[in-house]
């Protein structure tokens, strides 16, 4: 009972422990031979840890590797995640490209609602392969945020713009009809590309009313 009181003052100082990089080390066939009956241990230990362990862990998102070992921290990542939104929200918007293309599998394995605000604050991202990937992952699964990313027809990248018009062309949806409309009148709306000009034709021909 003497331990109780300390317990998360205890959880909260090992989990800023630098210690756990070295993780990666030790998810391999020779030492799991060994401490098969440890390896267990690993992961529920983790989980017990403090949000703080998100930093330290994130960055092993690109040195595990083999699959056996990769679901279960994938899963491990997936709970303190969902566990502390804000804290990984700063941490998304600090990563590189090629971090983040690697956390969108674990993104998608979040709650509907923190996988739409994740995937809403990456199509905000000025790599035009991150706006890419998470507008099209978005919308494949949830085709309703269409009405959120509205400002992704005025985007440089082509092909986002052309699959944002594709899904508003996808059903008749009168706030759909009305944006369009408006959108036909605003200065921003460059009058010199003709292709994207059709593209929202099509689009308010397909989504708007008789």
């Amino acid at each position: 009972k003497w331990a109780l009181v300390h317990l998360d003052g205890f959880l909260k100082s090992i989990s800023k422990s630098r210690c756990y990089s070295t993780i990666p080390r030790f998810l391999n066939a020779e030492w799991e031979k060994e401490e098969a009956n440890n390896l267990k241990y690993l992961w529920p230990v983790i989980r017990l840890l403090k949000a703080d362990i998100l930093k330290i862990l994130a960055p092993l998102i690109i040195k595990i590797e083999e699959e056996k070992y990769r679901q279960p921290f994938l899963k491990t990542l997936v709970f303190h995640i969902e566990k502390n939104v804000p804290l990984f929200s700063k941490l998304l918007s600090s990563f590189d490209e090629s971090m983040i293309i690697a956390f969108l599998p674990v993104i998608g394995m979040l709650k509907q609602e923190d996988f739409i605000t994740f995937m809403l604050q990456l199509t905000k991202h000025e790599s035009n392969v991150i706006r890419n990937k998470s507008s099209r992952k978005l919308l494949a699964k949830e085709p309703a945020v269409i009405k959120s990313l509205f400002f992704l027809l005025d985007d440089p990248h082509e092909p986002i713009r052309k699959r944002v018009l594709m899904h508003m062309g996808r059903q008749r949806d009168v706030k759909l009809e009305r944006f369009l409309l408006k959108y036909f009148h605003r200065s921003s709306l460059n009058q010199n590309d003709p292709e994207h000009l059709l593209g929202c034709y099509e689009a308010l021909g397909q989504c708007g009313s008789a």
